[in-house]
């Protein structure tokens, strides 16, 4: 995804870009094929914990990382970037890993570890966030997917109470609407989409389309989402910030197209 205001560009991935199990094919030679020179704010996906995650953290302070492109220096963070006009918008990196079941059997403290310290972590930074201040939350693990396999996922991630399969929610999106959050973007599925809960603050964006495309299990008629893109070809998410308006745009890879804009405002 990339984020624009009037002075700075910024590139977040929240993954899948590439598969660990492919042969030959790292994260290092994925997001070094090209010549854009700027910074990627990388949070971990569900491929990476396949490998060892920390090699992508440690990537950060690696003297191959002289130019500071890459940077994940933990699994969870947060930053802050005030722009020439006084404009500020911070970046949560979430690692929602614990939410995924095909990863809490190798890795049986992820779940845990999301509901007790990296989620309380979120809601302690944003509410030392200035209201006045944009907020943007990243992970790999979309809250809302048409996807009939990851929407279960999606449900576990976002809800408080029981879920669907039985187990209790971790409530990130009850996090998310109490800190008025502008957006949540999250990967995983690969398919363009987008939703917003009737009364909710939070926009949620899905841009998992950069690598192979389509939904895990198929479609689920569980949830109806705002918008999905109905042709589920490669694309990615822009986004442009000023003070007051961000303007986010779900695009197709191969001819530049734009197939949704969403308006978002303080």
């Amino acid at each position: 995804m990339h984020i624009k205001s009037q002075y700075v560009l910024y590139n977040i991935s929240c993954k899948d870009f590439f598969c660990c199990r492919l042969p030959g094919m790292n994260w290092r030679k994925c997001c070094y094929l090209h010549d854009r020179r700027y910074c990627r704010y990388v949070c971990l996906g569900n491929h990476d914990y396949m490998g060892n995650p920390l090699t992508q953290i440690e990537y950060t302070s690696c003297e191959h990382n002289d130019e500071g492109l890459w940077y994940l220096p933990n699994s969870t963070y947060h930053i802050r970037h005030v722009l020439e006009d006084g404009t500020a918008i911070n970046f949560f990196a979430l690692d929602t890993n614990g939410v995924d079941s095909s990863l809490r059997w190798r890795h049986p403290n992820l779940g845990d570890v999301l509901r007790d310290v990296i989620l309380p972590g979120l809601d302690e930074k944003l509410k030392a966030c200035p209201k006045n201040e944009w907020k943007i939350v990243f992970g790999h693990h979309p809250c809302y997917t048409a996807g009939a396999d990851h929407g279960v996922d999606g449900e576990l991630l976002r809800t408080t109470g029981s879920t669907m399969i039985g187990a209790p929610g971790f409530g990130l999106e009850k996090i998310l609407e109490d800190n008025k959050v502008h957006a949540y973007f999250a990967g995983h599925e690969h398919c363009l989409q987008y939703h917003k809960q009737e009364g909710m603050s939070t926009h949620h964006f899905v841009g998992g389309a950069g690598s192979h495309t389509g939904f895990c299990g198929g479609i689920s008629e569980r949830i109806k989402l705002r918008f999905i893109d109905p042709t589920m070809a490669n694309g990615f998410i822009a986004a442009e910030v000023t003070q007051d308006r961000m303007t986010v745009q779900l695009i197709h890879a191969l001819d530049n197209k734009v197939i949704h804009t969403v308006q978002i405002t303080k």
